[in-house]
């Protein structure tokens, strides 16, 4: 069956209903309680149409402009992270079990545990980061983060240490209610990380959660390039402008930076 129909009839299972989105060429669903569309891209659509470098960053914000939410899912993606797709949709629209993060415990993880967990749990996957942390609960790991070393940089009045959030995923079909927060502040306070920054995927996200934990936007980044391969449907980089043989360049509709800044600190002048 093509993947349109199997991603549509996911959809419908869930209470979506076809869209008329006149400004994209893809399929659209509606979920009306919640606000939210969900694009579906296919990719032999997106090698027809020729789009422009920005269609999917301008699409984004116009469905904010009027409150709504949009959701970008890339086929590759859907046929390589079918679990995980369903996974984060139906955690978006609130219909994955629900764990409260008090009845969690924090642990120190090693870089084994967390990389099978992200790996398994997180449409990215794992990332080399330094520091790892999850929630426990029952005895089970339910939701892991990652970030990186600090980093020392300088803003002007002072210089100051600055960690990167790498990574943060929860159980597939799981949500665990205050676990990011949860996460964050344990780290934040025994880490004396003052200074976090870290990006939210376009595609998914515009970062509500990270504003709901106090972390203010600095910037919008431009659209990341990709080649994706028409047999494996793995995606990679793209580091050259032409892709290799029967590989497709696609783009995402950018990221948002974020910073958590907690240094308290007085400019002094002369």
């Amino acid at each position: 069956m093509h993947q349109n129909k199997l991603f549509g009839n996911f959809m419908l299972e869930l209470g979506a209903k076809p869209h008329a989105l006149h400004a994209s060429p893809f399929d659209v669903y509606f979920f009306d309680e919640q606000k939210i569309l969900i694009h579906f891209i296919d990719l032999q659509k997106f090698e027809q149409a020729h789009l422009p470098l920005h269609f999917f960053v301008e699409l984004s914000h116009k469905t904010s402009e009027i409150h709504h939410k949009i959701i970008h899912v890339w086929e590759d993606v859907w046929l390589t992270n079918e679990a995980n797709v369903k996974s984060r949709i139906k955690s978006i629209l609130g219909y994955n079990r629900k764990i409260h993060a008090r009845q969690t415990q924090v642990v120190r993880l090693d870089k084994a545990e967390a990389t099978d967990f992200l790996n398994k749990n997180h449409l990215q996957k794992s990332t080399g980061a330094y520091y790892k942390f999850g929630l426990k609960w029952d005895g089970k790991l339910v939701a892991v983060a990652t970030f990186s070393k600090a980093r020392t940089m300088y803003d002007g009045p002072i210089y100051y240490r600055s960690f990167e959030l790498e990574r943060f995923a929860t159980l597939v079909q799981t949500n665990v209610v205050g676990g990011f927060s949860k996460l964050v502040h344990f780290f934040s306070k025994n880490m004396n990380a003052q200074h976090i920054m870290t990006y939210a995927d376009r595609d998914w996200s515009q970062g509500e959660s990270y504003s709901l934990l106090g972390f203010t936007l600095q910037e919008e980044t431009a659209p990341q390039l990709f080649f994706v391969d028409k047999n494996t449907f793995q995606r990679q980089l793209a580091k050259q402008e032409l892709p290799p043989v029967n590989c497709l360049k696609i783009w995402n509709a950018g990221s948002l930076k974020f910073v958590l800044d907690t240094r308290n600190y007085e400019i002094k002048h002369a």
